[in-house]
């Protein structure tokens, strides 16, 4: 014994209190031994090169599907229950990501908020974008400063509230002006004046909110990934021309309403196409929603895995084939079912479909200001029960744990039903369930609602 811990003893022996602090010292360093130990063990697996992260739940399932009857470890970067589309990483996900060996996303602008934060912060972390070899649906997006894509003139009364409704969308911002007008000036004219006007980026203005419109002032209307509401008035009544730099379409829906829940405003439509061919082009981004876009998703996961693991890369091609053929069937036989249906409509309140729309030729329906999580206006719900009964629709899909409330009520109205689709955003790892069987629940409650 040395003449320290001899000294320490007989001292603890006089002391007590010395001695049960000794104690604590001695037990609080054994835990964090402990701890270290079993940190270094974790850091040892990772290092063996055994940790893959995925972004959500499908990319998850068939990168696992892939790396099946291997040690290496698949995990989902994205917690639980949250919405895919609006979820950013927090410290502590760049933590997990600073061990692994890649990231897989589905891409598609389905990451676009924060993987390039992660690209910056993690140059040397493999990431792999499945949807690069896929046919993307497109749509033109914002357009570039100086230029838009809607002009139409309009009369309003002045210090009146007049709303936009806004559909479901994956886009983050709509730009407006306003230019008051006695009516003299030439089409051409205005046009290029208000090219000078929308050089401005804009004021951000949240989702319902109310604009008071000055004269040439640009206003950016921040977007939301439910549907949603804008308002404005103007100081004196008059024509206007309201400038826009979208069109609205299917990814990014808008009205111009006379009063909530109301008819159209009476425009005077002056310019809908693009005045610059540099316009932004978006993607729907829900490209993981099609048995086609998954086989090459499975072609992908493959290779990228056979690069990192080859020792492994006869298993995983084994894999990648099974799972390859098991859709191949799946697209045969409903396929084949779908082409007997005349009416191939189907509504939906989440806008997610159009790719397994495309696949199996159907034609896809969301309902304009409805989404999974959102109300809808009265008008938007009058039009959507007009819909349904002009074609013969009887049944209403809503978000599987979505908000079922509004679908149900379009279904009492058209003395319908409602029904669950799935667009996998919302699963997580513990439910174990398999995309190709979500998939396949969905084709066949579709085909179901079409008989």
């Amino acid at each position: 014994m040395s003449l320290f811990a001899f000294k320490s003893e007989r001292d603890s022996e006089r002391y007590p209190l010395l001695k049960r602090i000794l104690s604590i010292v001695l037990l609080i360093s054994i835990v964090m031994s402990i701890f270290l130990l079993s940190a270094c063990r974790r850091n040892e697996q990772v290092i063996d090169g055994s940790l893959v992260y995925t972004s959500f739940y499908p990319v998850y399932d068939l990168t696992k599907s892939v790396a099946e009857g291997t040690d290496i470890h698949i995990d989902i970067l994205m917690p639980a229950e949250q919405d895919p589309h609006m979820w950013e990483p927090t410290p502590r996900d760049l933590q997990k990501l600073a061990v692994a060996d890649m990231l897989i996303v589905n891409g598609a602008n389905m990451e676009e908020r924060w993987l390039a934060g992660i690209r910056e912060s993690l140059p040397n972390l493999k990431i792999v974008d499945l949807s690069e070899n896929v046919d993307l649906i497109t749509y033109k997006g914002q357009a570039s400063l100086g230029e838009f894509q809607y002009m139409v003139k309009l009369d309003l009364v002045g210090n009146r509230v007049y709303p936009i409704e806004f559909g479901h969308t994956h886009e983050e911002f709509m730009r407006i002006a306003f230019i008051k007008t006695d009516g003299q000036e030439k089409k051409e004219d205005m046009i290029d004046y208000a090219k000078a006007v929308m050089l401005d980026q804009g004021e951000t203005v949240e989702q319902y909110s109310l604009i008071e419109v000055e004269n040439e002032k640009v206003y950016q209307m921040k977007m939301g990934h439910t549907s949603g509401m804008m308002y404005y008035q103007v100081p004196e009544s008059g024509s206007y021309y309201l400038i826009s730099d979208r069109l609205s379409e299917a990814l990014l829906s808008y009205r111009l309403l006379e009063e909530e829940g109301g008819e159209d405003l009476p425009v005077e439509v002056i310019l809908t196409g693009s005045t610059s061919s540099l316009d932004k082009t978006t993607y729907d981004p829900h490209s993981w929603m099609s048995t086609i876009n998954a086989k090459i998703y499975l072609n992908a996961i493959n290779q990228s895995l056979a690069a990192f693991y080859p020792h492994y890369s006869k298993k995983f091609n084994r894999n990648k084939v099974r799972m390859v053929n098991e859709l191949a069937l799946l697209e045969h036989e409903f396929k084949d079912k779908f082409a007997a249906k005349e009416n191939k409509v189907f509504v939906v309140t989440h806008y997610a479909y159009a790719y397994l729309a495309r696949d199996f030729g159907l034609d896809q329906y969301p309902l304009q200001g409805l989404t999974s999580m959102g109300s809808i206006s009265l008008h938007t719900l009058r039009r959507a029960i007009a819909f349904c009964r002009e074609n013969h629709v009887s049944k209403i899909f809503y978000e599987a744990k979505g908000n079922s409330r509004d679908a149900y009520t379009i279904a009492w109205e058209i003395g319908g039903d409602a029904d669950t689709l799935n667009s996998m955003e919302f699963v997580s790892k513990s439910e174990e369930v398999r995309y190709i069987d979500i998939m396949r629940d969905n084709l066949e409650r579709l085909e179901q609602s079409m008989r």
